[in-house]
This record gives structure tokens, C-alpha cells and sequence, in this order.
């Protein structure tokens, strides 16, 4: 084919030929010429890439919990920015945390929330704004895909597999939440793009991108560290000994080093929690030891991919033993091949198992079953099939397979904003109060209101109720004397989140005393199931302008006091 061709002449790793009677299929002829060019078919994939933005939640409605927290690290950097507060950034930093409880800034890298800075900058602080910055990244990553396919297929079946995968399950639905594994797989295609064009021509701008990329990886999700790995020793397997002599290759060696300091710190210092995911934290985890554990990515690959995708996939190594003149290119089967069975092992060996962790294995997947399909059927039917099926996926993403989406937190949130008085706070007590601190922070671009969660007053807990809870035992007079003293004007209250601890059915007795008055309920909606039915609204009848005293916040994770 013209990319394997191609290839086979640039680079300086040489590639087994094909043997001398076999046939080569050409790229397929779509019928005009400008669907032969790769342009057109990369508008096809910004297009698609469009059409997932507007089928995604962008109204407030964060369904996963750590997306409203990805969201509000950016608008966190962005006053940060705006006000620059240099006599005293840490101080700043604990105030806004105070008034906005729901930052994970410290806790994962923040390459995302930077990028969110500018879209916000431009379009103002929003769930669109920052579903926004997700699509940018997911359009780099299309067009990443196109080029990497590119090099052993034709732009119709680099197209057709691109659109496979931003249409399968998983990339479809974390594509269309605020969420990192889009960006962090944009960082990774690239990476890998400049591995293969660096082996092409040695080039050390391309080494240099390597490992601008691997960065930008890493200060995405820590997790890219798998396949940063994977590319430092394929690259040591290609090039030997050679590698370690060249002066551009130790240069770009030492400045990631030194450009990964900080990021080492905050993960030792910060990142107790993302670390305990991987060693385990509660001792229910998967034994590293069971089937259970190594079958569970596999087990998730039919409903990521679809089966069509994952059966022509397994029939990739199958065709290969039987006609291995039509296998991909050496260099890129290798990488392909290290890149999914790396990260499967990798992400095995977590303790903490989640499907969306595995997206980052899939595009292998894909690409080798495109491989099988293109590469050992003539063109005139192979690629009519792959664009039927790619389409055919995008099409039930976009209008069957709609993402989960939560509602009735920006209501409540605009419904406080509008009646609150400036300067005071706002308890809330529920489920999902990181999609209310955003939603409520979007709206009050003066940053006039705070918001005092009700685990935080009441409880001691740690990340999550499975490591354990400490209940502090206020009275029914303590906690309404507290709510006067922090300034509370309006509750917002989930009234069944976790009411089986006293703590909390004190509060729900202290609310319907004659202290508050209930002023309003909205109901909390879902494309899916959900615990959280109604957000009720109280009025705080004593509150009084100026009692503003804040509660120190314990900060468990970190074991800090702010």
C-alpha cells in the first residue's frame, strides 16, 4: 500500500518486503478527486467532532463527580490569573478553596485546567466553556489518529477508523464529559507520531516533540507514565546503543527530567490519594493474584468497541500467520502491539478497576481491526465496509448511546445565586457538591457568595465514605447557632444523603424548626439511575448581614487545616 511503500523507503529501521507474488491492494478510488485528498476527510472528522460537542451535557449537568471539579480547577487558575495575587498565593489559594469547596487542583496535574483558561477567557465560565476545552483536544486527537493511520492505509480507511473509534462506547461517552482521558490520549497519539517520524528520518525535532508531548502527557494524568515508558524502550530496541551516544537524544532526556520535578513533588506531596488507588486503599480491591482481576479490561472490550470492531481485531494476528506479507509495517506493529499489551498489564496492576481507565489501550485495538480488514480484502470492498461501520457507530453514539447527564444542581444553584444576599453562605448538603459549587461559582463571576458543605461541618471523612467516618456530634443547638455564626442565608439540602448517620438527621431536624423556612424544590433529573431525587431550598430566618465567620476546613487528604 502507499503508506506501507512509503515507509519502507524513509525510515531507517528497514521493514520485512512483501514477498514476490504477493499483491499489494491500493488505497480505494472514492469516485472524485477531493475525496481522495486527506483534507477532505479531515474536515469529515471535525465535523464528527462537532456533532459529539453539541450531543454532549454542557448546561450545568456534570454527571461523574470529578468532572465539575476538572471544571472548576480552571476557573480556580483563572482568578488566579486575574488577580495575581503575589504578596500571598497560598493564601489566596486556601480563601477560594474556602468559598468554593470542590477543587482536585493539587491532586491531578493541572495541564487541563490550564487549557481551560483561555476558553474561559474568551467565552466566560461555563459547563459549555469547559466541555469546549474537551473538544479541542478531542479534534487533536482525530486528527492525530487520521496521520497515525495514515501510514499504512488510505485516507478513506484512515478516516473510516478514526471515526470508529471517537464513535465507540467509551471514547463517546468520556468525550463528552469534562473529564481527562480525551486530552490525555490527544497528548499520547502525538507522542507517538513523533516516535514513528523520528525513526523515519532521525530528525531531532521530532525527538523533541517526543518528548514535549510525553510531558504534556504526563501534566495531563499521571497514568500516561505506561506508554512513556513503552516509547523510551521501543525507541532503545530500534536504535540500540546508538541512542544513548547521540547528544540530542541525552539533552531531551535531561530536560524532562528536570521538567518533571515539580510534577514528582506534587504527587508525593499531594497525591496520597491517586497513589492509594494504585496500591489499594480499602482492602476490597481485585487480588492481583486472580483472574478476576486480569480478565476485568478484557471482559469491558465488547461494550467499549463493539463486537464487529474487537472480532476483527482478533482476527488481525490470525491473518497474520497465514499471510504475513499483508501485516502492518514492522516499526508500527510493534509500537501497536507494546502500546495495548503495556497498558493492559499496566492498568491491571492497579488496584482501583474502572472501565474509563482502559480507554487509553483501545486505539491499538482499532487500528489492528481496520488492519485486518483493509489489509487482506481488496480495497473496492474493504474500505465501502469500514466507512458503513464507522458511520453506522457514530450515528448510534450520537443518537442512541447519549451520555449521562444530572440536572436540578443548576437550578438550585441559580436559585440561590438570584435570591442570596452578597457576602453570605450557602449550606449545601448532597450528593453531588461539586456540580453545585460550580454551577453556583459560573453564575457569581463576583465570587460575592461562599459554600459551607455539610460533610465538611459535620463529618470527618477522608475522599470517601469507604475509608472511614468520624461523626462530631453537634447538637440540634450547636448546629443552628453554628449556621448563624458562619453566615448561612440558604440551605440547599438533599434530604436522604446519607441520613443513616445522626449527624446528618440532625441537620434535617434543625431545618424544620421555625429557624428556617423552606422556599422552594427542584427536582434532580437523569438519563440514568441516580440516588439524588429532590433538592429542597431553606431560608435561614435568623441570618444577619455580616456574621460571616468561617469554620476551618480539615483537609484529611492532605492533612491540612484551612
Amino acid at each position: 500500500m502507499e503508506g506501507f511503500d512509503r515507509d519502507s523507503r524513509l525510515r531507517n529501521v528497514s521493514t520485512e518486503p512483501p514477498s514476490a507474488g504477493a499483491v499489494v491492494h491500493p488505497p480505494a478510488r472514492s469516485g472524485t478527486a477531493s475525496a481522495e485528498r486527506p483534507l477532505f476527510w479531515q474536515l469529515g472528522l471535525l465535523a464528527a467532532v462537532v456533532a459529539l460537542f453539541m450531543t454532549s451535557p454542557r448546561h450545568g449537568d456534570f454527571w461523574w463527580s470529578d468532572a465539575p471539579r476538572h471544571a472548576l480547577n480552571g476557573v480556580f487558575l483563572l482568578d488566579l490569573l486575574r488577580e495575581l495575587p503575589l504578596a500571598d498565593p497560598a493564601g489566596f489559594a486556601k480563601n477560594w478553596y474556602a468559598h468554593y469547596p470542590a477543587l482536585s487542583i493539587l491532586f491531578y496535574p493541572p495541564l487541563f485546567a490550564l487549557s481551560e483558561v483561555p476558553v474561559y477567557a474568551l467565552f466566560g465560565v461555563s459547563h459549555g466553556s469547559a466541555q469546549l476545552t474537551v473538544a479541542l483536544y478531542m479534534a487533536a486527537l482525530a486528527l492525530g489518529i487520521f496521520a497515525l493511520a495514515r501510514r499504512f492505509l488510505s485516507p478513506a480507511q484512515a478516516f473510516a477508523a478514526t471515526l470508529l473509534f471517537l464513535g465507540g462506547h467509551e471514547i463517546a461517552r468520556w468525550g463528552r464529559q469534562v473529564m481527562l482521558e480525551i486530552p490525555l490520549l490527544a497528548w499520547l497519539v502525538w507522542a507517538a507520531l513523533s516516535y514513528l517520524r523520528y525513526l523515519d528520518n532521525g530528525q531531532l525535532r521530532f525527538l523533541y516533540g517526543l518528548a514535549l508531548c510525553a510531558l504534556g502527557a504526563l501534566y495531563t494524568k499521571q497514568t500516561a507514565a505506561f506508554l512513556v515508558a513503552v516509547l523510551g524502550a521501543l525507541l532503545l530496541f530500534e536504535q540500540g546503543g546508538t541512542l544513548l551516544r547521540q547528544r540530542g537524544f541525552r539533552l531531551a532526556a535531561l530536560g524532562s527530567a528536570v521538567a518533571l520535578v515539580p510534577l514528582a513533588v506534587l504527587t508525593v506531596k499531594f497525591g496520597q490519594t491517586n497513589l492509594g488507588a494504585t496500591t489499594g486503599e480499602t482492602g476490597a480491591e481485585l487480588s492481583r493474584l486472580s483472574w478476576a482481576n486480569w480478565s476485568y479490561y478484557a471482559e469491558q472490550l465488547p461494550r467499549q468497541l463493539g463486537w464487529p470492531v474487537l472480532i476483527l481485531a482478533l482476527l488481525y494476528p490470525i491473518a497474520r500467520l497465514y499471510r504475513p506479507e499483508r501485516r502492518l509495517p514492522a516499526v508500527e506493529e510493534r509500537l501497536l502491539a507494546a502500546w495495548v499489551l503495556g497498558g493492559y498489564g499496566f492498568f491491571s496492576l492497579i488496584a482501583l478497576k474502572e472501565p474509563r481507565h482502559s480507554a487509553v489501550i483501545l486505539l491499538p485495538i482499532v487500528l489492528f481491526a481496520v488492519a485486518a480488514l483493509a489489509r487482506w480484502w481488496p480495497a473496492r470492498a474493504a474500505t465501502p465496509v469500514l466507512l458503513a461501520l464507522a458511520t453506522g457507530q457514530l450515528f448510534y453514539a450520537l443518537a442512541v448511546d447519549r451520555p449521562p447527564a444530572i440536572g436540578g444542581y443548576d437550578q438550585a444553584a441559580a436559585f440561590v445565586a438570584d435570591a442570596a444576599p452578597p457576602q453570605s453562605t450557602i449550606l449545601f448538603s448532597g450528593y453531588r457538591d461539586g456540580s453545585f459549587v460550580f454551577n453556583l461559582r459560573a453564575r457569581d463571576d463576583g465570587r460575592k457568595l461562599g459554600v459551607l458543605r455539610s460533610d465538611k461541618l459535620l463529618l470527618r471523612v477522608k475522599v470517601k465514605r469507604e475509608l472511614g467516618v468520624e461523626q462530631r456530634g453537634l447538637t440540634q443547638e450547636q448546629l443552628a447557632a453554628a449556621l448563624n455564626r458562619y453566615g448561612v442565608s440558604y440551605v440547599v439540602n438533599e434530604p436522604l444523603f446519607w441520613n443513616d448517620l445522626e449527624a446528618m438527621q440532625v441537620l434535617q431536624a434543625v431545618l424544620h424548626t421555625p429557624q428556617f423556612v423552606k422556599v422552594g424544590e427542584i427536582a434532580v433529573t437523569g438519563n440514568l439511575p441516580h440516588q439524588d431525587r429532590v433538592l429542597e431550598i431553606y431560608r435561614n430566618l435568623q441570618y444577619t448581614p455580616g456574621s460571616g465567620e468561617r469554620p476551618p476546613l480539615e483537609l484529611l487528604i492532605i492533612d491540612q487545616v484551612i
